[in-house]
């Protein structure tokens, strides 16, 4: 069992990398990004507010790579063990959903329209996700967690 010392050591430390990933993925994300429209995409039906601009790839999912993939699966993992576990430490799981995403700007390898696509997503992602770990009190925290839900659940239904 690990120490409230290592334990803390730890939330400090994902808070500044996932911090630092956030400020990085926040400047350079646009930078890298082209909102340039392609006329193969199919506008998806009933886009939440949020994510009204993501569309469809000729009515198909974007295929993210793999690596990338892999951080978004065990994002979402995290929010799942999340549910299952006694405590509900709010702020443990905002660390590692940022950890996460740090991990995926940093390792981002897509290219093309289905990076233009996914950066859409991601953008108000990480906007929520800063807002989650700065959140205090606990109906805010469970709010901002319930966003997160469902924009996993938009993701799902964009991306593979």
């Amino acid at each position: 069992m690990k120490s409230i010392a290592q334990i803390t050591r730890r939330l400090a430390r994902l808070r500044f990398l996932s911090g630092a990933a956030l400020v990085l993925g926040l400047v350079l994300g646009p930078a890298g990004c082209s909102t340039r429209r392609s006329g193969s995409a199919s506008p998806a039906p009933a886009a939440p507010a949020r994510y009204a601009r993501l569309e469809l790839n000729d009515g198909k999912k974007w295929v993210v790579d793999k690596p990338m993939m892999a951080h978004l699966r065990n994002l979402e993992q995290a929010v799942v063990e999340f549910d299952r576990t006694p405590g509900k430490n709010h702020a443990l799981l905002a660390s590692e959903i940022q950890e996460h995403l740090g991990r995926l700007v940093t390792h981002c390898t897509m290219e093309g329209k289905a990076h233009d696509e996914l950066h859409k997503w991601l953008m108000p992602f990480l906007g929520l996700s800063a807002d989650y770990s700065k959140a205090a009190e606990l109906q805010v925290q469970q709010q901002k967690l319930q966003e997160i839900r469902h924009a996993l659940r938009v993701f799902n239904e964009y991306f593979e």
